[in-house]
């Protein structure tokens, strides 16, 4: 089975497209992604040589502004996906939280509820509440792991492994790693099945 890597921030309607496409992809390519959280936030101060958590400045021109707002409607209506403005595209909780999921049973089912919570519900997902019920297919006890999962060096860990994730090339989300190269971009899944493929013959 081909195994390769997906690097997400929830923020990212693109990752929200490759998320709700990655069961049928995954089948069709006989494959299995790797689910990698890193903050966007983080990548962006990094390619503009500031601080990982430094404060947000919106690098979009306001050209380039109105044609991804506008791809972004275009992606949803070719998938036939439900796509509506978010409350608040504030993802740093919830990485936090997706970094404590990695690797458990639940971690798939808790990623396609943030998701859905965040691009079609308009649930806001800073609330611990919200949080805490896409938890809950982590563990019975929803909002005491979210407590759990926002405490300690987590924030520091979600920076060193965004570092980490610019070290390999990655410079925006979803990307996918198979091989060492790097494809980037939900619209590159095509490209990544033909590499995947390749591998097998």
């Amino acid at each position: 089975m081909a195994v390769f890597e997906c690097y997400y921030d929830f923020r990212s309607p693109f990752a929200y497209f490759a998320a709700m496409e990655m069961s049928a992809f995954e089948r069709r390519v006989g494959g299995a992604a790797i689910w990698r959280p890193v903050s966007i936030f983080v990548l962006l101060n990094l390619q503009a040589g500031r601080d990982p958590w430094a404060e947000y400045v919106d690098p979009l021109h306001p050209v380039k502004r109105r044609y991804l707002l506008a791809d972004v409607a275009r992606g949803a209506a070719l998938r036939n996906l439900t796509l509506r403005q978010p409350v608040s595209l504030n993802s740093e909780n919830a990485m936090l939280v997706a970094l404590a999921a990695q690797g458990m049973p639940g971690e798939a089912a808790f990623r396609e509820k943030l998701f859905q919570a965040l691009w079609v519900e308009q649930q806001d997902i800073t609330e611990p509440a919200v949080l805490a019920a896409c938890a809950s297919e982590l563990s019975k006890d929803g909002a005491g792991f979210v407590r759990a999962a926002l405490t300690g060096n987590a924030k520091q860990c979600l920076a060193e492994l965004s570092t980490a994730a610019f070290g390999k090339g990655i410079f925006g989300v979803p990307t996918f790693i198979t091989g060492g190269e790097v494809f980037f971009g939900s619209d590159r899944m095509e490209a990544l099945a033909w590499r995947l493929a390749q591998g097998k013959s």
